[in-house]
């Protein structure tokens, strides 16, 4: 008796572990549209979504095509591109930062440059002049 226990406590667990749920078209078809508007939001946010549509679009034609195994990858592709949503806003706000911080340098190189030609460039102007036309008198108007 005890090992006719044992025998369907191995017996279950190996089906449940082994059998393989089919996936349902109800969960496919929210699978998709969560993806859709997750990379929605992303694209609002100002990421680059382009090669996230065209996983979607792969996992249409997988879900057009029908059989189990492929429900089964669209849906793991419909979950990879809803995780991918939080990675995409993250990339677009570094690249803005990273802009600002761009512009911001840029601003301030240029910023001292005008200071440093204010003070200094009429002296680099004359000496300049002098070198390239030796003794040649510049007069006041």
């Amino acid at each position: 008796m005890k090992q006719i226990v044992a025998l369907l406590l191995v017996s279950l667990l190996l089906y449940t572990t082994i059998s393989v749920k089919a996936v349902d078209q109800n969960e496919i078809n929210s699978a998709i549209t969560s993806s859709f508007q997750a990379v929605e939001r992303a694209e609002k946010a100002g990421g680059n979504v382009s090669s996230e549509v065209g996983l979607l679009n792969q996992a249409i034609t997988l879900v057009r095509n029908g059989s189990d195994d492929n429900l089964t990858e669209a849906l793991r592709i419909c979950q990879e591109v809803s995780l991918k949503e939080n990675i995409l806003v993250e990339q677009n706000l570094e690249t803005r930062n990273m802009g600002y911080y761009q512009t911001t340098a840029i601003v301030i190189a240029l910023l001292a440059a005008a200071l440093l030609i204010n003070k200094y460039g009429s002296k680099l102007y004359l000496s300049i002049w002098k070198t390239i036309w030796g003794n040649w008198r510049i007069e006041r108007v």
